[in-house]
């Protein structure tokens, strides 16, 4: 007997070493979705964007330098949660080709909302593609000469339409334009070669301001002029002038394109628009820099993403860990093991309910990480981003030569890491002839975000389900006839007369013979 309760007792002893070394691994476990819980909650807070600390701290010196010189442009702060902030980008790629991977990371790690790109070097049926959430909109390629060009690439979630009508105002290698108009503002990118005549650019970059003169919408037009507005000239103050005139002004003075001999501000921006902050960027290989801009907008039409979350903090950790000890029961020896096993499971599950109470958040932007993209590509793009700034300054030949191979071998890992997603993906599908239509249309930019939630108001009786609004098509379509002549005077043999009053008889005959398959 004896021997029977000191087996119990040492099996109860094992269980509850076994719970406590459970209880350690909870606990870790929560104190890495603490330090999760708190990055997420910094990420909301700083729009998610993502920035070189070099870059950052360089262009915030140049920023507060050049403030002074740009009276024109409101740079305010705007806390309003009725209102959000879109960040619009302007970037002279050089060459579009073989950056997709680069783009695709660049748009979502920094959470762009458009994207203008001029000089992108494509022809019009290279631009069949998109990105998770993105999309090319409205674009303009050259059909003779190589090289130029200029596209725009928006959100999924904003609503916008294609002005083809300023589009087919570009002239090819002398005002190359792309625009689009969304609910409160109207966009254009612009790409002016540096060897077109700057007097006929002018006269048709008049004639695309003029289509905007009767809208209360506000105009933001951006892109690469070849003027260099840091030195004085007869083609700067024009250009300058051109906007003034219709309420637009620049809103950079800082370089864009820096040479080992020169630093020139050839691409801006031309707005009417209250800019809440701006900042020159260099996440993109190329030998210009990017503008980045925020502007205030009601986006009626994104609906944020509200999750249930349970913090973890270090005040909670430590009650639950005294509570534990004073709330843990005595074990018995005289019951099994279960029952144990039970009473001290429920008796922590109870505790750590009534601790870890969980707490609902609004969350406003989607996670930043692509789907294929690892940490170490994280890591790797931000340490390429810290070397395209450095290369405005660094003319090393070898320096150029290392910046040049780390960038081929960033895109070759891109592209076998988005290969193997891929593949995976499709592999690991019930359905592959389904998942891999849904990939090639994906990428090839066929993909339609269809709006799903459907209302239908039925005699004042508003009606979301999928199978009643099914069932009221059916009802409606099947009972249309009956509803539509039940006021008619009609019947079979008013029929009859209205069709020999109205329609001649036919004197031809019709005779029928046999016709054997033969024959035919």
């Amino acid at each position: 007997m004896l021997q029977n309760i000191t087996q119990k007792y040492n099996s109860a002893q094992e269980q509850i070493s076994e719970h406590i070394k459970q209880a350690d691994c909870l606990i870790k476990l929560g104190n890495k979705n603490m330090e999760c819980f708190e990055s997420f909650i910094n990420n909301n807070n700083n729009n998610n964007m993502c920035h070189c600390s070099s870059t950052t701290t360089f262009i915030r010196k140049l920023s507060r330098q050049n403030r002074q010189h740009s009276p024109n442009i409101n740079v305010t702060a705007i806390d309003n949660h009725n209102i959000k902030l879109i960040n619009i980008v302007h970037q002279n790629i050089q060459g579009f080709s073989s950056k997709e991977l680069e783009i695709e990371l660049f748009l979502s790690c920094c959470n762009i909302d458009i994207l203008w790109i001029t000089e992108h070097w494509r022809k019009s049926h290279q631009l069949q593609f998109s990105f998770r959430e993105h999309k090319v909109v409205s674009s303009f390629c050259r059909s003779r000469a190589i090289h130029g060009g200029s596209l725009i690439i928006i959100n999924n979630r904003l609503k916008c339409k294609n002005r083809r009508d300023i589009v087919n105002l570009s002239i090819e290698q002398l005002i190359e334009v792309a625009c689009i108009e969304l609910e409160q503002f109207i966009i254009v990118s612009v790409y002016r070669p540096p060897t077109a005549s700057y007097e006929q650019f002018q006269h048709r970059m008049e004639e695309v301001l003029s289509k905007f003169s009767k809208t209360s919408k506000s105009i933001i037009v951006c892109g690469d002029f070849n003027i260099n507005l840091l030195e004085p000239s007869a083609n700067c103050t024009s250009l300058k002038n051109l906007f003034q005139s219709f309420n637009l002004f620049n809103v950079f003075w800082e370089p864009t394109r820096i040479t080992s001999t020169t630093a020139t501000c050839l691409d801006n921006i031309f707005t009417d628009v209250t800019v809440t902050s701006k900042l020159i960027i260099n996440n993109l290989q190329s030998d210009h820099s990017g503008q980045l801009i925020k502007v205030n907008t009601r986006l009626d039409n994104v609906r944020p993403k509200k999750v249930k979350i349970i913090p973890v903090t270090g005040s909670r950790l430590e009650r639950f860990r005294n509570n534990l000890v004073n709330t843990i029961p005595f074990l018995h020896c005289g019951e099994t093991a279960n029952f144990h096993y039970n009473l001290v499971f429920n008796s922590f599950c109870e505790e750590f309910d009534r601790i870890f109470t969980p707490v609902t958040v609004t969350v406003n932007n989607k996670h930043s990480f692509n789907d294929w993209a690892t940490m170490g590509i994280h890591k790797s793009r931000k340490r390429l981003y810290d070397l395209y700034y450095e290369k405005h300054y660094n003319n090393s030949e070898e320096f150029k030569i290392y910046v040049k191979k780390y960038s081929k071998l960033f895109k070759i890992v891109c592209h076998e890491a988005k290969t193997r997603f891929i593949a995976d993906k499709i592999k690991n599908s019930n359905n592959k002839v389904k998942a891999t239509w849904s990939v090639i249309n994906n990428e090839t930019g066929r993909s339609n975000c269809r709006n799903t939630s459907i209302c239908l108001n039925i005699n004042n009786r508003v009606i979301n389900s999928e199978i009643e609004i099914a069932n009221e098509f059916d009802k409606y379509f099947s009972e249309i006839p009956i509803v539509t002549t039940k006021f008619l005077n009609s019947s079979p043999k008013a029929a009859y007369d209205m069709l020999k009053l109205h329609v001649p008889v036919s004197s031809t005959d019709l005779k029928f013979k046999y016709v054997s398959e033969v024959a035919i």
